[in-house]
């Protein structure tokens, strides 16, 4: 069923307008009657119908709704120095996908590319597109470049609270699988530029309460630590949730 993103599900007649309307109208040439499915990116997907089309904008009546449960989910924040042209919308597109909650833009001593605002609205539409893709419900977060004494300060002062983690090719990945397996709420994980963290920088993180975590035997781009590092936090998570019902079930 095509899916459109909808900010507003919470009253039986919306109208899907701009970008997701052309795709719905031009790409998809959905027409009154047909089916589909809407997201408003915080949770909340709909059945719906097409009830009437213009030039620019698709009508629906709405027939169904489904919250999305947060119980229980580990919620992980990437935050990561950007790395150059179209390997930082990849990067977007795979977080989204893997379900990471939200993507803060990180401006170390090293950092070389600057995500302005308009290219943030264009990344915007990234995480659409990935969760329109992947069938996920909430859009991941997109906050603004942030220095690293910034991020520190907030994780110290409780203000972006979690487990710190950070990528830095100097530990075993085995520190990360005995250590995150371990329930916990929130994950943060710091990933630098290329060239890696400065050793300032890296002793302020430490100092922070930040974990070392690496890949062995060799070093990874921007993009690719990421993805590999996300993914073990939130995997570690679905792995305990999977054995415990596992457990259960043989009980």
């Amino acid at each position: 069923m095509p899916r459109a993103y909808c900010e507003l599900l919470l009253t039986d007649d919306v109208v899907v307008d701009d970008t997701e309307a052309h795709h719905l109208l031009h790409v998809l040439r959905l027409k009154p009657g047909d089916p589909l499915q809407l997201f408003d990116g915080c949770g909340m997907e709909a059945d719906a119908v097409v009830t009437r089309i213009t030039r620019r904008e698709v009508f629906c009546s709405v027939t169904t709704r489904r919250q999305t449960s947060q119980i229980d989910r580990v919620r992980v924040t990437v935050i990561a120095a950007p790395p150059k042209a179209d390997r930082l919308k990849w990067m977007v597109e795979k977080l989204t996908e893997i379900g990471v909650a939200r993507l803060i833009l990180l401006q170390t001593d090293r950092t070389e590319v600057i995500a302005r605002e308009s290219r943030r609205e264009k990344l915007r539409s990234c995480v659409i597109a990935a969760c329109k893709q992947c069938r996920r419900n909430e859009l991941m977060e997109l906050s603004p470049l942030q220095t690293l004494t910034s991020v520190l300060n907030d994780v110290e002062a409780t203000r972006l609270p979690g487990e710190l983690w950070i990528a830095h090719p100097a530990t075993s990945l085995r520190t990360l699988l005995s250590d995150a397996v371990m329930p916990k709420s929130s994950r943060l994980l710091l990933i630098g530029p290329e060239g890696g963290f400065t050793d300032a920088e890296l002793e302020a993180a430490l100092n922070a309460g930040a974990r070392l975590i690496s890949w062995p035997q060799s070093i990874l781009r921007v993009e690719t630590a990421a993805i590999v590092f996300a993914t073990q936090l939130l995997s570690s998570e679905y792995s305990r949730s999977i054995n415990s019902a596992l457990n259960r079930s043989n009980d």
